[in-house]
This record gives C-alpha cells, structure tokens and sequence, in this order.
C-alpha cells in the first residue's frame, strides 16, 4: 500500500504511512545505510546487513531508483556485447532471385 495521509491530534500534523500488514516500514537511518553501500555491495550482502529480504532490498532499490555504476555491471564477468572481427561468423552469401 503507498497510501499516506495526514493525520491531526491536538493540532499537530503529522504523516502517516501504510505498511504491508506484517511487513517492516524502512527507517531513515536504513535507507541512508542502503545509499551507501548499494553501489559497493550486492543487495544480498545489504539485506543481510539490515536483516531484511533479499526482494525487499531490491523493491526498494528500485522505489528510491537508484543504479549501479556501469564499472560494476561490467566487472560481473558479463560477456562484451560486440564481438571481436575475429570471432564473428563471415556474412553469409545469399544468391537472390531474379524475375
């Protein structure tokens, strides 16, 4: 639920969030600590950190919108997109069709 309202009492306001029933709202101080270390470390290594959910992590990674660095997508040992001239296949000769 991402509803919020305000609520007032004895004129003061004050904000007022919907949690999942049983789910843990994120304190400030774990969202700051999530900041940090998000472009070091994986969201496995932070949920373990903050004692949450791995998808917990990665949902509010993805609510804040907040990216790795490309250095880091590239270290994984993913391969280059381009290959190299060498390792392409030679372009394939097809005959066309004349009318």
């Amino acid at each position: 639920m991402r509803k919020t309202r305000t609520r007032r009492a004895a004129g003061k306001t004050r904000v007022v969030r919907r949690v999942r029933k049983g789910a843990k709202a994120w304190s400030s101080a774990e969202v700051a600590q999530l900041r940090r270390g998000y472009k070091t470390m994986s969201a496995t290594k932070i949920a373990k950190l903050l004692k949450r959910t791995k998808a917990s992590v990665q949902t509010k990674v993805r609510t804040l919108g907040l990216k790795k660095a490309a250095k880091r997508k590239a270290a994984k040992g993913r391969p280059a997109r381009r290959r190299s001239a060498a390792a392409r296949p030679a372009p394939r000769r097809v005959a066309r069709r004349r009318r």
